[in-house]
């Protein structure tokens, strides 16, 4: 059961992790695109490449990577913002990591509530994936959008925006398995008995046995008609015998003692004709 339980959460370990190593690749990647000016008499005038920070061109066969402010050509409109996303995006994959591996070590050691509670694990784990999604997305569409500025240039994606394409698939491969791994946790947990929560601020009370009104415990002793099964004289216990009892029960100090009381039958006499002899 264990081995079927850590799947997910291990698949899960795998795909953060190969998401967190494209994602450090492609960040400070200048090959986000290529551009080159048009064919003047068979001759490329100058051709480069760019990435989310700076830009690097070649002209006459030196390539330079300068700063966008340095230099007349301007990086995509929405470069910048891209950038910040892919940042953002880079520590959330990292911190997804850290949850990921803790839900497998509980996995394995079998302690639900380990670091973090399983329940509240699974729901931040799905909330974070989810927020990679929508990050990974929008660095694609702001990393493809504003190439105008290169208005004299042909331009092209490079290998880092095809990566991330590649990201944002495997994002949601990630989302995929968290809620597959959400449904695998629910499912158990409706099929298995609740487990006692140790934080409880409403812990079950016990009656101490001590407690002075908490009644002996007794054991009634009936005397049964035996007239009823063979129609012999009915055996009766005289009262008398049952407020000797009373009194010595109440006159004793009976705690914790289980105290014998002899009473009537509370079973129907049967009529005979004989008179009922008394013992």
């Amino acid at each position: 059961m264990c081995s079927l339980l850590a799947i997910l959460p291990i698949c899960a370990v795998f795909v953060s992790l190969l998401i967190f190593v494209f994602q450090f690749i492609v960040l400070p990647s200048d090959e986000w695109g290529h551009f080159y000016s048009r064919r003047i008499r068979g001759i490329r005038e100058e051709s480069g490449h760019f990435g989310l920070w700076r830009l690097c061109s070649t002209t006459r066969g030196t390539e330079s990577c300068v700063h966008p402010d340095d230099s007349p050509l301007q990086l995509p409109t929405h470069a910048a913002w891209a950038g910040a996303l892919s940042l953002i995006h880079l520590f959330l994959i990292a911190s997804f990591v850290v949850l990921a591996i803790i839900r497998v070590i509980q996995v394995f050691k079998d302690t639900p509530d380990l670091y973090l509670g399983t329940k509240r694990l699974c729901v931040v784990k799905v909330g974070v994936a989810l927020t990679c999604v929508v990050i990974a997305i929008s660095v694609s569409i702001l990393a493809s959008v504003g190439d105008g500025t290169f208005r004299q240039f042909n331009v092209y994606k490079g290998w880092a925006f095809w990566i991330q394409i590649v990201i944002v698939s495997v994002d949601i491969v990630m989302l995929l398995v968290c809620a597959f791994e959400n449904i695998q946790y629910w499912q158990i947990r409706m099929v298995e008995p609740p487990q006692p929560d140790p934080t409880d601020v409403y812990p079950e009370t016990f009656i101490s046995p001590d407690y002075e009104t908490f009644e002996e415990p007794r054991k009634v002793v009936y005397v049964k008609d035996a007239s009823v099964q063979s129609g012999d004289s009915y055996l009766q216990v005289p009262d008398y015998h049952a407020r000797k009892n009373q009194r010595m029960f109440e006159d004793t100090d009976n705690r914790g003692k289980t105290v014998i009381v002899i009473q009537d039958s509370p079973h129907p006499r049967k009529k005979t004709v004989r008179p009922t002899q008394v013992i």
